[in-house]
């Protein structure tokens, strides 16, 4: 004997079994969200770790051509070039200096105070000194001083501020600069650099273009 109608059973059975089914879905749902936000996890996470990468080997460039940069200014301001020859001079004053020691735009004149073709210079260049007003000019014979002397007073040169006149001994001069004629003009700038030389008589006009 029944006390509860077979359709009731019937039908709380299903709801059950309908019950059953819904909590299954739902448990398969779970477990597919679950992977699918794992696997977005480790997509964002290949993609940072990529963007890390990627960003860290830039910095590296950028840091290893700084670094190249400053080490290749570094050297070049250190190297210093001086093509002054290393020649040693008297003043007429009696001061001993050398050429490789003197600072700023400078001239030297090799000249024979007899030598026609060194007076013409001399007395062209005093003609146009204001064009050398930035120039240190060294006038220098291997003769004694009072020929020089004598040489720069001629030519309204030994009062000039700018004008200096000194002498070498001849076998120094051979061995540091060479055989040569005179009158022979170097022109060297404050990096103490060779910026043109001059063999024989020049006429003026030629040499102020390179000042």
């Amino acid at each position: 004997m029944r006390f509860v109608p077979d359709h009731w059973i019937d039908e709380t059975m299903g709801n059950a079994l309908v019950g059953r089914r819904s909590k299954q879905e739902q448990g398969v749902e779970s477990i597919w969200f679950t992977i699918y936000t794992l696997l977005a996890c480790l997509s964002y996470a290949k993609i940072f770790l990529s963007t890390m990468r990627n960003f860290i080997i830039v910095f590296l460039l950028l840091f290893a051509i700084a670094c190249s940069n400053k080490k290749t200014e570094s050297t070049t301001e250190e190297v210093v070039v001086n093509e002054m020859p290393a020649l040693r001079l008297e003043r007429m004053t009696g001061e001993k200096i050398r050429v490789d020691s003197l600072s700023g735009k400078t001239i030297l004149v090799f000249f024979s105070p007899d030598c026609d073709h060194c007076q013409r210079e001399a007395d062209d260049i005093y003609q146009h000194l204001s064009a050398f007003r930035e120039y240190s000019i060294y006038f220098i014979a291997a003769r004694d001083n009072k020929e020089i002397t004598d040489f720069a007073s001629t030519y309204h040169l030994n009062d000039q501020p700018n004008v200096i006149f000194a002498r070498a001994d001849l076998p120094e001069v051979l061995n540091v600069m060479g055989s040569m004629g005179t009158p022979t003009l170097f022109i060297y700038s404050k990096e103490k650099r060779l910026v043109k030389k001059f063999e024989n008589e020049t006429p003026v006009e030629e040499i102020i273009k390179f000042l």
